[in-house]
C-alpha cells in the first residue's frame, strides 16, 4: 500500500494563500441582487400591463360619445352579418375596439411583455451597454421571440417594431445619462413607464417603429 500513500512534501502549507486558489463558482450576493432586480422588473411588467387595460377602458369611454367611432361600430357589426344593430350593440363593439390594443393579447400589451422581458434578461447589467452591439443582438432576439406567434411562426411587424421603439429609447436615454447607466433595475420602472406612455399611449413620435417596421418586413430583427 506504500505506493499508493500521497507525496505531500510538495503540497504548499501556507493556508492563508491556499483559499485565494479556489475562485467562488458565482457571486451570491450579486446573483441575489439580479434575481431581485428581475422580480422587481417582472412587477414593473404587470403595472404597466395594468395601466394598458385602464388606458384602454378610458378611451372606451371616450369613444361611446364619439359619433365617428359609433358609426364604425355599426359598419363592422352590418359587414359581420348584423343587418340592424341595437345601440347596446353598437356600444359594445365601440368599447371592444377600442380596447382591442390595450388588454390582454392585445399589440400594446405585448409590446409591454418584450420590453419587460429585455429589462429582465439585463438585470444587474449596465444599461449603457444596451446600446452597444454586444448587447443589441441578445435584445433583439428577445423582442423577436416575444412578438412572434407561436401557432404559425410569424413575426408581428407592428408590434415588433413599436418594442425596438421603445427598447431604442430606454438605451437612448440611459446612454446619455450617466445616473441612469448604472444598473437597469434602478431604472427599469420609471424608464418603461415613461417610454411605454409616450410609444404606446400618446403616440406623438411614430418615425422609429415605422422604420423598424420596414426592416422586419424586409427580413431583419
Amino acid at each position: 500500500m506504500a505506493s499508493q500513500q500521497q507525496d505531500v512534501t510538495g503540497l504548499s502549507r501556507d493556508a492563508a494563500h491556499a483559499n485565494q486558489t479556489l475562485s467562488p463558482i458565482f457571486d451570491q450576493e450579486k446573483e441575489q441582487n439580479r434575481l431581485a432586480t428581475a422580480q422587481k422588473t417582472g412587477e414593473i411588467g404587470r403595472q404597466v400591463s395594468d395601466v394598458l387595460v385602464t388606458q384602454g377602458k378610458l378611451n372606451a369611454q371616450a369613444a361611446q360619445s364619439d359619433p365617428a367611432a359609433r358609426a364604425a361600430a355599426r359598419a363592422k357589426l352590418v359587414a359581420g352579418g348584423n343587418g340592424s344593430p341595437s345601440e347596446e350593440q353598437i356600444s359594445a363593439q365601440v368599447s371592444r375596439t377600442a380596447t382591442a390594443d390595450y388588454d390582454t393579447g392585445g399589440k400594446y400589451q405585448k409590446v409591454a411583455q418584450a420590453v419587460t422581458a429585455a429589462m429582465q434578461g439585463l438585470a444587474g447589467g449596465n444599461l449603457a451597454q444596451a446600446a452597444s452591439g454586444a448587447v443589441s443582438p441578445y435584445v433583439a432576439e428577445i423582442i423577436h421571440s416575444q412578438t412572434t406567434d407561436s401557432a404559425t411562426g410569424k413575426v408581428n411587424v407592428e408590434t415588433n417594431a413599436m418594442a425596438h421603439a421603445v427598447w431604442g429609447a430606454i438605451a437612448a436615454a440611459s446612454g446619455n445619462n450617466s445616473a441612469l447607466a448604472g444598473a437597469a433595475g434602478a431604472v427599469s420602472g420609471e424608464l418603461l413607464g415613461r417610454w411605454i406612455v409616450r410609444y404606446l399611449i400618446r403616440r406623438k413620435s411614430r418615425t422609429g417603429w415605422r422604420q423598424r417596421r420596414r426592416q422586419v418586413k424586409s427580413g431583419a430583427r
